[in-house]
């Protein structure tokens, strides 16, 4: 998921379709990571949710390392959020479908995915669908009421309250209505065809439990009910025991969770903000998962020597989130005001120096970009031909500050008619993104553009107001593929109107973009969606609102005594399967 693994609520979510991505693992770790249980003996029944469950002995408390304390244990948080804790969440948490290791789509709450052009998905002549999702009987809340299909409706009518800020996103803009004829049978009504409908990202809530906070219209009290914290009940493969806050999580298995219960009794998060403590307490045998960004790519040598060498364990190099330089875009903000002019943003843009980022933070071996889509995207081949790549080339860079009205001094340093320049690069608090920050900014000042550097510190990551009133250039991570297309949306610019939920963090608008945004995501057919993806990518990377970086591997590690965890497709949890790991 490194201090952000950025989960804007809203058009940070995962799509539900996720593109297949082989991952970088440690060719030798792989291997470690497969360890014999010895005499654990798995035998299995049938689970609640109709799912196969071990029914040997579960084994003792895994703990669990992660960056920062989640604002919410919810999947969709009515509240920003800096880092994807997807881990953690995936603890507490299950939802209609699950996305298993290879990418694949499978149900989860549901008892089958809805088919296009069957009776379960069915499009009308103009436009508008409808969606059936059957639920698995007996499924229960970590409260032991039993889940309905009530639970999803009541969801979609908070998702869809416009003082939460998030009526606008992905799926619940397209949705004009939610309805369950009866207790086990959601049917979802589509404004316009989606092609992501099938998944239906939209975790449930329980109405049993949060219907009368809802009541009172008050959308800052109902956001802050302990429910979301310390109070929370949930649906997934474990339930919340205890929460020391700044400290730890406590959880123990669920029974009524729907795969059965998890192997592993009780299971232990700790938040840990020192990546090299984390990495300490992991190597003396007090952690047993570092998970949720609490350490990077600055620690892999120290995994690798004292870790993989002495056989005590494994860790998996995955690709993950999509980062960027952002440009501040609005008019009001932007400093200098000249960022506003695209010439100016491609002379950044081939002055990046993005060869110097790869060597100084993954050792040569980072998976670069030049948008936002990965190799793995299926529509990859035809966007890619679109892009417009920015080598560095810092004579490029010198003929579009010219044709910008720049001309570089007798100093080195370039300057307009309204003085020197000057700019601001600002990222989160972390070691790797202030390193990331020093060679972005050493690289446009060795070529004549001053930029000065800036931190947000960790009280401040989560403040979307903070994150979209930068000045200059602001280096973040959010989520690649599909969502970073919604991403770059006019409709994603936090502003006070939305609660500052969003990852336009720019604020750039682009009428042509919206436009072929909507079309991509309204159409099914998919030579057309190809088409519109390289459509997209072509005025993304002309008009240059953010300059691409690179894809930031996950860096996940595992005792040896620990089965179960999978490398995975592109963005695919590692935590997915967590109700089947063991400890020896």
């Amino acid at each position: 998921m490194r201090a952000e693994r950025p989960r804007d609520p809203t058009a940070e979510g995962r799509t539900s379709k996720r593109p297949s991505r082989n991952p970088k693992v440690v060719p030798s770790l792989l291997i470690a990571m497969v360890v014999s249980l010895g005499a654990c003996t798995q035998v299995s029944a049938a689970g609640p949710g109709g799912g196969a469950f071990p029914t040997s002995t579960p084994s003792r408390t895994l703990r669990v390392a992660v960056r920062t304390e989640p604002p919410s244990l919810s999947r969709k948080a009515l509240r920003p959020g800096a880092t994807t804790l997807s881990t953690t969440l995936r603890v507490f948490n299950a939802e209609l479908s699950l996305y298993d290791d290879g990418g694949a789509a499978r149900p989860m709450l549901a008892q089958a995915l809805p088919e296009l052009n069957t009776s379960t998905w069915q499009v009308q002549t103009d436009g508008q669908m409808e969606t059936t999702y059957r639920l698995k009987p007996g499924l229960t809340w970590h409260d032991g009421t039993a889940l309905s299909a009530e639970d999803f409706v009541f969801a979609w009518r908070v998702y869809r309250t416009p003082d939460f800020g998030l009526a606008s996103a992905t799926p619940w803009n397209a949705m004009t209505d939610a309805k369950a004829p009866d207790p086990s049978t959601l049917v979802a009504q589509w404004s316009r065809p989606f092609p992501d409908a099938g998944g239906l990202d939209m975790p449930p809530m329980p109405r049993h439990l949060l219907e009368a906070g809802l009541q009172g219209n008050d959308a800052n009290a109902f956001a802050a009910l302990p429910y979301w914290t310390r109070e929370y009940v949930g649906l997934g493969p474990y339930h919340l025991t205890q929460w020391e806050p700044g400290s730890v999580l406590e959880a123990e298995a669920f029974p009524g969770f729907v795969f059965g219960r998890p192997r592993i009794d009780r299971v232990q998060v700790r938040f840990m903000g020192d990546a090299n403590a984390a990495l300490a307490s992991f190597l003396a045998g007090d952690i047993d998962v570092l998970a949720d960004v609490v350490v990077s790519s600055q620690q892999l040598p120290a995994l690798k020597s004292e870790l993989v060498t002495r056989g005590a364990g494994s860790y998996v190099f995955q690709p993950g989130i999509y980062r960027q330089a952002a440009f501040q875009l609005r008019p009001e903000l932007a400093a200098p005001k000249t960022l506003v002019d695209v010439r100016l943003r491609k002379a950044l843009a081939y002055t990046l120096d993005k060869p110097g980022l790869n060597d100084a933070i993954y050792g040569g071996d980072g998976i670069m970009a030049d948008s936002p889509l990965p190799a793995s995207h299926k529509y990859f081949t035809q966007a890619d031909q679109a892009t417009t790549k920015y080598a560095y080339d810092p004579r490029k860079g010198d003929q579009f500050l010219v044709e910008a009205g720049f001309i570089k001094g007798s100093d080195g340093v370039y300057a307009s008619a309204a003085g020197p320049f000057s700019a601001e690069i600002k990222t989160n608090t972390s070691a790797q993104f202030e390193t990331e920050m020093h060679v972005l900014a050493d690289g446009w000042r060795r070529v004549g553009l001053p930029f000065t550097e800036a931190i947000t510190p960790t009280a401040l990551v989560s403040d979307g107001e903070t994150r979209a009133t930068f000045s200059g250039v602001y280096s973040f991570g959010s989520p690649a593929a599909d969502a970073a297309l919604r991403n770059f949306t006019s409709t994603s610019i936090p502003s006070a109107d939305n609660r500052w939920i969003g990852s336009n963090r720019g604020g750039w608008a682009n009428a042509d973009y919206d436009r072929l945004a909507r079309a991509y995501d309204t159409t099914l057919d998919q030579s057309q969606r190809a088409q519109g993806a390289a459509q997209l990518m072509k005025i993304l990377t002309d008009e240059v609102p953010s300059v691409a970086l690179d894809f930031d591997p996950d860096v996940i590690a595992f005792v040896s005594k620990l089965t179960g965890p999978k490398p995975g497709a592109y963005l695919t949890e590692i935590a997915w399967n967590i109700h089947e790991w063991a400890l020896s």
